[in-house]
Parts: C-alpha cells; structure tokens; sequence
C-alpha cells in the first residue's frame, strides 16, 4: 500500500494490460524497440524491469508504474505529410538526379515501384533521348511517382526551352530544377502553364517544381511568384493564357526546395547544419509576406549517405 501511494506521487500513468508484459533481459528489449510498427512501454515493479506493446495506461493506481512511453515510429512517418501526399508518396524522400542518364530510367522505376520518387538525369541529354526514357518511365508507372530534371542552361535557352516543351508535351508535371541562378523563361512557361482555377477561385497548381539551391538569394527567387516580365512576354507570344498569367502572380515558383549542402552537385560547398536553418527562415518570412495557401516545403540533400546522417537532416 506504501509503495503504490509513492508510485502514485511520483507517475502520473499506470499500466493495465491483460497480457503479462516480457522481463527485460538485453535481447527481449532489444526486440521490443527494433518492431517500430509497435509501441514499447517501460514498466517497473518491485525494482524489476518489464516491457510492453500493449497501450492499456489509466491514472488509476496499481503495481505497474509507467516509466517511459514510445510510440511507433516507421520511417513512414518521417517527414512532411503535405510532401507524401502532393507527390504520391509513402516516404518523404526523393533520389535527386545525376545528369547524362546516370540517373537511369530504371533508377526512377525502381524507386517508384517502392513509393520513393526518383529523378531522371536529363541534363545533358538530347531532346529525343530524353522522350524515348520519358516513354519508358510513363508505361513503368503510369500513376506514377516520377520526376524529370530541369538543368538551366545559361548558354543554350533554346535547348532549356525545347526540354520545357517536351515536358509539357508529354505531360510531365514534376521536374527538378538544378543549377539556376536565377528564374528563367523556360521555367515560368512551365509553372504557368499547368496553372488553372479552382471552384472557389484559388489556384490549382498542375505542373510543380523542386528546386536544388545551396544560396539564399537564389532561393528567394523561387519563393517568389514569376516576375511580370517574363509572364508579359509569354502572354503576348501566346504561350499562356490571361488567366494563367494572372494565377502565376499568386502562387509561389516552386513548390519545394531542396537545400542542396556540399555534395558532389551544384552547390557551394556549405554545411548543411549552415545553410539549411538559414533558408527555412527566408521561407518564413517570405510566406509571411505573401501568405501563400500552401506555404513551400523545405528539403534536404548533400552528404546524407548513413542512416544517422538521415536521421539528422530529419530532425534539422
């Protein structure tokens, strides 16, 4: 009776399974915490150790005091949901893109297949090199998830330019924009035509972008909506619509960014620990600006190659 009033001081829950819980020798705990599909209640009675998936907790006293509380956690969960769900995903992650094909078409199959998203390596490549994958990728997973790379092309816009149009073409509706110092023609041409009206007269944005940037004032460019001049030109070349052009200036360039730190890409060559707390703030104050229905996402790449580093970029 002494023990349980102390117990009952000193621990606000109390377990009340119906199934005797497991003594916690090293390899019974072990097997507890590594089912992370399962919750791990710790419990102690009589200075004795117990361990438990059974969620049966009551404020009402007895002899099985709760120490500790883990609930499941599968790598599913990790992550932002509006990502998951935008892109057809069961993970919040995406294997970016090596230019020239290395990332293969069946490097985007396979990571669709396992409800991962994959990006093509376009860069580099041909116009009738990257249909001929765009075909492949599209009867592999016609539900997708898939992503096209969009790499700038500061001395060839007539062959960034013809990319876009193939993407539009071939209804492509997620591209990955690397290695932009700034937002081009193409890219507004892509983002502003996937854009129409929904019912309620907000913008329903069909054609989304992820940039890779490793520089704030690159990424502000992409937090903000498409620049007038640029949506003047396309109006009067006929390639979008008024409407278009008026949706444009309402919603942001991108719908994610992902803060590429030192890696092997295009990048700065910054620590991840720096820039990326750095370009969450910029995304703060930039939605607070604008007020954008759905605030862009923010994401994280460059030299997460072990689970504890992954681990980290999460939790960042």
């Amino acid at each position: 009776e002494t023990s349980t009033k102390t117990n009952a001081a000193n621990h606000p829950l109390f377990w009340h399974g119906r199934t005797s819980p497991v003594s916690l020798t090293d390899e019974a705990l072990s097997a507890l915490l590594n089912d992370l599909s399962q919750p791990v209640i710790l419990l102690n009675k009589d200075d004795q150790w117990f361990g438990s998936n059974d969620v049966a907790l009551s404020s009402e006293p007895n002899e099985w005091p709760v120490i500790a509380m883990v609930q499941p956690f599968l790598p599913e969960h990790f992550g932002n949901q509006d990502f998951r769900s935008t892109h057809g995903l069961d993970y919040a992650l995406y294997g970016g893109s090596i230019a020239n094909g290395i990332s293969s078409v069946d490097f985007v199959v396979t990571m669709g297949n396992n409800k991962f998203m994959g990006s093509f390596g376009a860069g580099g490549l041909l116009p009738n090199t990257i249909e001929t994958a765009i075909q492949k990728i599209q009867e592999a997973l016609p539900e997708g998830p898939y992503v096209f790379n969009l790499l700038n092309r500061p001395f060839e816009p007539a062959l960034e330019e013809r990319t876009v149009e193939l993407y539009l073409k071939n209804k492509i509706h997620t591209v990955e924009a690397s290695a932009y110092l700034s937002v081009t023609r193409s890219l507004v041409l892509f983002r502003a035509s996937g854009l129409s009206r929904n019912p309620d007269g907000s913008a329903r944005i069909g054609n989304k972008i992820i940039a890779k940037v490793s520089r704030k004032e690159v990424a502000v460019k992409f937090m903000e909506p498409a620049s007038e001049e640029i949506l003047t030109g396309l109006l009067a070349d006929g390639k979008i619509t008024s409407e278009q052009s008026e949706l444009a200036r309402q919603v942001p360039m991108a719908d994610d960014i992902t803060v590429e730190a030192d890696s092997g890409g295009h990048t700065d060559n910054r620590p991840l620990v720096s820039v990326l707390p750095a370009i969450i703030r910029l995304r703060n104050q930039v939605q607070e600006k604008h007020q954008y229905a759905q605030p862009l996402r923010i994401g994280a790449a460059g030299g997460i190659s072990t689970p504890e580093s992954a681990l980290a970029a999460f939790m960042m």
